[in-house]
């Protein structure tokens, strides 16, 4: 059986901040309301970001959809991913029913989901329109709504 005692005497400082880590953890996530898969996909963002896309996701888990982020932070990227401003995400609504890459503009309007991208004021993929280049080199249409940022 493991023995922590000893290690508690010797690190107690260490033990204090683990706890402290844990507690502003718990009281973050019960604060955003957000689940524990998405938190832990953002955790790697800076405070400001993270607040500002936790808050949105909450209210997106809050009408009763699955968010499924799908990338968040790229290194070395030059794009708003590489400066971490940007996420991917899918989404799944009660229904089981997902919205994608390949969903049409339309269904992705009827989830009401943009309009609440739109009034944070962050910029939401599907409403992009200008053919991008990958850095694959290969061109991109502009329609991209599985993209939300915080813009430039």
């Amino acid at each position: 059986m493991l023995q922590l005692t000893p290690y508690l005497r010797q690190h107690p400082r260490t033990v204090a901040a683990v706890a402290v880590a844990g507690v502003v953890l718990a009281l973050y996530l019960r604060r955003m309301k957000v689940s524990a898969a998405v938190a832990a996909k953002l955790a790697a963002f800076p405070a400001y970001q993270r607040g500002r896309f936790s808050e949105l996701l909450a209210e997106f888990e809050a009408r009763g959809f699955t968010v499924v982020i799908t990338s968040g932070y790229r290194s070395g990227e030059k794009s708003l991913h590489g400066k971490w401003r940007a996420i991917d995400l899918n989404v799944v609504d009660a229904n089981g029913k997902w919205y994608r890459m390949a969903t049409p503009k339309a269904e992705w309007e009827a989830t009401g989901l943009p309009a609440l991208i739109r009034a944070r004021s962050m910029r939401w993929g599907g409403d992009f329109v200008t053919p991008w280049l990958g850095l694959d080199g290969k061109m991109r249409p502009g329609y991209d709504p599985v993209h939300i940022d915080l813009g430039f």
